[in-house]
């Protein structure tokens, strides 16, 4: 399968966590939105370095196009590094909470303008083979590659 067609599978579980975190956000303690912040951290970090790894770097190099979109995203994910940064020293619960959901909303904006105008054009941009080829990685770094998982 595409290296787009697992990204987008993640992001549907991205999605969902994020629904869950922000209907647990509004009556959450000071600690339990730094602990709702680690989670998302980690589980967001881990698929940017994967998108960057794996479809922007390839993608990038085809056009001036591309080069642009994918540092269009690069901004985003810097974006999305400094607000986790900012929830880390958030002080007070009102505060925190604010931030989380800025963050939460910020995520989605970002998943949405990938779907919509990364991954379109990273299909219309690389070869079959290079995407096929770029989803047996991702596979391949997630642990997933002789697991039943189909390529």
């Amino acid at each position: 399968m595409s290296i787009v067609s697992y990204l987008l599978g993640e992001h549907g579980i991205l999605y969902a966590l994020l629904d869950q975190l922000e209907e647990l956000a509004p009556g959450a303690t000071l600690e339990q939105v730094r602990a709702l912040r680690d989670l998302l951290a980690e589980a967001i970090q881990s698929h940017a370095e994967l998108e960057d790894d794996f479809l922007f770097e390839p993608l990038e190099r085809t056009s001036a196009r591309a080069e642009a979109a994918v540092r269009g995203m690069r901004t985003m994910h810097d974006d999305i590094d400094h607000l986790l940064d900012d929830l880390a020293r958030a002080e007070g619960e009102v505060q925190a909470r604010e931030q989380f959901l800025n963050l939460a909303a910020l995520a989605k904006q970002h998943f949405l303008a990938e779907e919509e105008a990364v991954f379109p054009l990273a299909e219309e941009a690389l070869d079959l083979r290079v995407l096929e080829e770029l989803g047996r990685r991702y596979l391949e770094r997630r642990g997933l590659l002789g697991m039943g998982v189909h390529v």
